[in-house]
């Protein structure tokens, strides 16, 4: 399902947050205008007031937009500090501290505060590129021999750690872009091989017929199982239901089997989650899960 993509003014935001603040509840404003919860409580979470002197408040949006300040200012700082033993030396000292360094900070943002421009840098590299090259091809070999020697399954994590290990000093981002240079990734996940049910799907009335409308929540759920890998357990299946009012998931199970219950676990979650307060129409894909006797069973006790 795709996100809502609409953009909201300040003014818009600050409305809304004022209704809250005047006594009207999260639900109450997501159903009047169309706006998920989430989104409203973070609006409202930007606007609380945060006293960061004597006397001196700020909101939480301006403190975030401060701290994000301080945090470039303290890079700046560190590059500064950084390349102190560098701006007493030559000018090529400069460079190769910013070639050094350009996997760790922005090489714009280096050339500015260190005062030299970005065209001599990029020029610089030209003098050094024969080494740079022959350093370069040295190090594609052993990456590739690392990831040929274990059955082509290691990433560049494990391939960086194993270069560490061997004094090579190199960053994880530099290993990633040579392993993107030579194609070669990682291959662990192996295919989903869905199983067939030999079982007959049994008939049932399609009371929704393809009408999606809805008036309001809690009116017409929609309920499926997909699979998901995972590194710990490999196939796992996540049940599912969603409000075609809201379009929200309201209830899910997640687990290494694919069976009824976890169909009805799905189910008891949304139900529980919901509380609604009349009969719920509930649509399926008819598998085996959702029309077998249990699960017809479990449904009629909560009607």
């Amino acid at each position: 399902m795709a996100k809502n993509q609409r953009k909201y003014t300040d003014e818009f935001k600050n409305t809304i947050v004022e209704l809250y603040n005047s006594g009207k509840s999260l639900a109450e404003l997501s159903s009047e205008y169309g706006i998920s919860k989430s989104t409203i409580n973070g609006w409202i979470k930007n606007s609380i007031p945060v006293v960061i002197d004597e006397g001196e408040v700020v909101t939480m949006k301006e403190y975030k937009a401060l701290k994000q300040e301080m945090a470039r200012i303290k890079e700046e700082n560190e590059i500064l500090k950084k390349s102190h033993g560098h701006i007493r030396e030559k000018v090529n000292s400069i460079f190769k501290f910013i070639d050094d360094n350009k996997d760790k900070h922005n090489v714009k943002l280096m050339c500015r505060l260190l005062k030299v421009s970005r065209s001599s840098y990029y020029k610089s590299l030209k003098q050094i590129e024969s080494r740079r090259s022959i350093e370069n091809k040295r190090l594609k070999e052993k990456i590739l021999k690392i990831y040929n020697d274990n059955k082509k399954r290691y990433g560049a994590p494990k391939i960086h750690k194993i270069l560490t290990n061997q004094g090579e000093s190199i960053s994880l981002k530099r290993v990633q872009r040579f392993m993107n240079d030579l194609g070669i990734k990682s291959i662990v996940c192996k295919k989903y091989k869905p199983h067939s049910s030999k079982a007959k799907v049994e008939e049932r009335e399609n009371i929704l017929k393809r009408d999606f409308s809805t008036t309001t929540i809690n009116e017409k759920w929609v309920t499926d199982i997909t699979y998901i890998h995972t590194l710990r357990d490999g196939w796992c299946y996540l049940a599912s239901v969603m409000d075609l009012h809201s379009r929200k998931i309201i209830g899910y199970a997640f687990d290494k089997v694919m069976d009824t219950d976890l169909a009805i676990k799905a189910v008891k979650n949304a139900y529980e989650c919901q509380k609604p307060s009349k009969q719920v129409i509930l649509h399926s894909d008819l598998g085996s899960q959702y029309t077998s006797s249990k699960f017809a069973e479990y449904i009629s006790e909560i009607k």
